[in-house]
């Protein structure tokens, strides 16, 4: 699959969690959040000023976690993205600080 699209609700303001939509093969989508290195600085993900970042979301043990080792970066000039693999970074980081 090469060809995506990233999907918010079109009634509601704009959002860091979206869905990454699969153009190729619509059965294909995930749940996503962009620009994880606002969230995550204790990583100090190193992403170029003129790419976004997107992490795939899940669920794990009843929480939400994103994937830090496989982020997404997409050039916004090109609209064109790769995913980079970082196996120092965790897989499953959680989202929200547990209280």
């Amino acid at each position: 699959m090469e060809n995506w699209v990233l999907l918010s609700r079109p009634d509601e303001p704009p959002s860091t969690f979206l869905h990454l939509q699969s153009m190729d093969d619509p059965s294909v989508c995930f749940a996503v959040m962009v620009n994880a290195e606002a969230l995550f600085k204790e990583f100090d993900l190193k992403v170029p000023d003129d790419h976004i970042s997107i992490a795939i979301l899940a669920e794990e043990g009843g929480e939400l976690v994103c994937n830090l080792s496989g982020l997404i970066l997409v050039r916004e000039e090109t609209r064109t993205g790769r995913q980079v693999c970082n196996d120092s970074l965790p897989c499953a980081q959680p989202v929200c600080a547990s209280t």
